[in-house]
């Protein structure tokens, strides 16, 4: 036979490919299906196979129904952005997380699609303002120093985008030893499942897909999402400030000073 073109029924931004056709579905029916069995619908209708949670390397978040606290701390904007364009290459992915009053860690809002490079710094200017009309504050914009995030910090900073923008925009460096993604993601692996996410956000399916379907030796796999979630995990929770420090005991005679760890 000939070869098997696999179209997925949604683009990442949400609108539906399959268009002109008499049986296709309606985008109004496509997400009622998508959000009554999400690892069903991406199976058939975009061609994505979900593993159960208990055979992926990493669990996905504390879904909830009940509303999300309305105020936060500290709200962060995470960019990884995408190399190339074409049906087969990644998407730019930008998390918002949001650190609550009760010191948890919030997914508040989750953004995936092919966006031209061209055109990432107006959608990075864009998402900031729609999370600060929403939940009041971005203290800080990170996008990854890697593929064309390389080039959009000294642009953001440099060109004409409101001043408060200008300076909380960060570049998260990729690479190098402890660096690596790799590195990343077994940092604050453990740290995913503790994260409060809205269980009717229109983004939940996809989000859990890439979670779940993560395996770090999976060198093009869909990872724009899981990485965007990692880094900002890092922000929130750095890793190497968990657990109890050292204790060392001091004993001085003298004049001589001896260090003894406990």
């Amino acid at each position: 036979g000939g070869p098997t073109i696999v179209t997925p029924a949604l683009e990442g931004d949400g609108e539906p490919v399959w268009i002109g056709y008499a049986v296709a579905p309606s985008k109004e029916e496509l997400e009622r299906l998508r959000e009554e069995g999400p690892q069903a619908f991406l199976l058939q209708y975009q061609g994505e196979v979900v593993p159960d949670e208990e055979g992926a390397q990493l669990r996905g978040p504390d879904w909830q129904w009940s509303p999300l606290p309305t105020s936060y701390t500290l709200v962060i904007q995470v960019w990884d952005t995408a190399g190339s364009m074409g049906r087969q290459a990644s998407e730019s992915a930008c998390v918002t997380l949001g650190l609550g009053h009760d010191g948890r860690s919030y997914w508040l809002d989750c953004f995936a699609a092919k966006v031209p490079t061209v055109d990432l710094a107006g959608k990075i200017v864009e998402k900031e303002w729609e999370a600060r009309q929403e939940w009041g504050r971005v203290d800080t914009v990170y996008i990854e120093q890697a593929s064309s995030g390389a080039m959009l910090v000294p642009m953001l900073r440099a060109h004409h985008v409101p001043d408060d923008l200008r300076f909380k925009v960060k570049g998260i460096p990729v690479g190098g030893r402890g660096l690596t993604r790799r590195d990343r993601v077994a940092a604050v692996a453990r740290l995913i499942p503790e994260v409060v996410a809205p269980a009717g956000a229109p983004w939940r399916a996809k989000a859990q897909a890439q979670i779940l379907s993560y395996h770090p030796d999976l060198q093009h796999a869909r990872d724009d999402i899981v990485m965007a979630l990692v880094h900002g995990l890092t922000v929130l929770r750095p890793p190497w400030l968990t657990g109890q420090p050292p204790r060392v005991k001091v004993m001085v005679t003298g004049w001589d000073y001896a260090m003894r760890p406990g």
